[in-house]
């Protein structure tokens, strides 16, 4: 007797394939922050991720070791031989390590004309400083200009404002969040941490602020953190980019989804290594409030 003959199986599978990312920053051989991190998180999201190298960095989840700056001049050509073949919907930023690497991402961004997200590598989690002032000055005079978005950190913040926020008050944050606005990035979002025991971020545009919280988790889990969030939010505008500036609603909706996916992969972590984990990037496509 015969089988009966299956009906053939046939599937619809939705891809976004204008929705690149460049990301431009250094690398964590351990594969928890930095490129690594960015590719993961696209990939995630479901995004074709592209990557130029600013700096190597000998690094585990214990300690960074050792770090070499790539020159300008080899930065700028992975740049435009990827821009000049697969046109970025958006450019995002990581450690750039010096200022003549800086202005190439400028360059880049002005020439690729396409949001920007812009996280300023310029503290480490510990607070030590990873750059001079005048990396600090370039990144206020040269490359925030031409962002749609930064993330920093407090220490950061007070950095980029020359500011000293004594306490993490919201009203304080904000106030010196907009003064990065004034002919700078379009919007700020700034990663606040710990205030009563929940996980704090602050997002100041040119018409409001929105504070947003999420559960808080033992130190621990959160290696490649700050890469994770600024990364799933460029992937996020990559899927909304219609090639003009995001609009309010969009930027909201991205940094809400990016803060909450992070949050859910910090909660997970997968306890890799001796020092602190990163956080668990096969999550971070689930920015669903819990």
């Amino acid at each position: 007797m015969n089988a009966p003959e299956s009906e053939p199986v046939t599937r619809t599978i939705e891809i976004a394939r204008d929705a690149t990312v460049l990301s431009i920053a250094g690398s964590d051989p351990s594969g928890g922050a930095g490129l690594q991190m960015d590719i993961k998180a696209c990939q995630q999201n479901g995004v074709y991720a592209m990557t130029a190298v600013s700096l190597v960095t000998v690094q585990n989840t214990r300690s960074i070791d050792r770090v070499e700056v790539l020159s300008a001049d080899l930065l700028d050509q992975q740049i435009r031989a990827v821009i000049g073949d697969i046109p970025p919907a958006v450019i995002k930023t990581g450690a750039l390590g010096n200022v003549a690497n800086l202005l190439v991402a400028v360059d880049a961004i002005r020439r690729s004309d396409c949001p920007a997200v812009i996280d300023p590598v310029l503290i480490s989690k510990h607070g030590d400083r990873l750059a001079g002032d005048e990396m600090a000055s370039a990144y206020r005079e040269e490359l925030l200009p031409v962002a749609t978005i930064t993330t920093p950190n407090l220490q950061e913040l007070e950095w980029l404002t020359e500011t000293k926020l004594i306490s993490r008050d919201a009203d304080a944050i904000i106030e010196a969040a907009s003064g990065l606005l004034d002919g700078r990035p379009r919007y700020v979002l700034v990663k606040v941490g710990n205030v009563d025991g929940q996980n704090q971020h602050i997002l100041v545009g040119p018409e409001k602020a929105m504070v947003i919280q999420t559960n808080q988790y033992p130190d621990g889990g959160n290696h490649g953190a700050g890469c994770a969030l600024s990364a799933v939010l460029a992937a996020r505008l990559a899927l909304a980019s219609d090639g003009d500036d995001p609009d309010e609603e969009t930027i909201e909706d991205a940094v809400q989804f990016a803060i909450i996916a992070v949050n859910h992969a910090i909660a997970i972590h997968p306890d890799y290594g001796e020092g602190i984990s990163p956080v668990q990037s096969l999550i971070l496509h689930d920015g669903r409030p819990v």
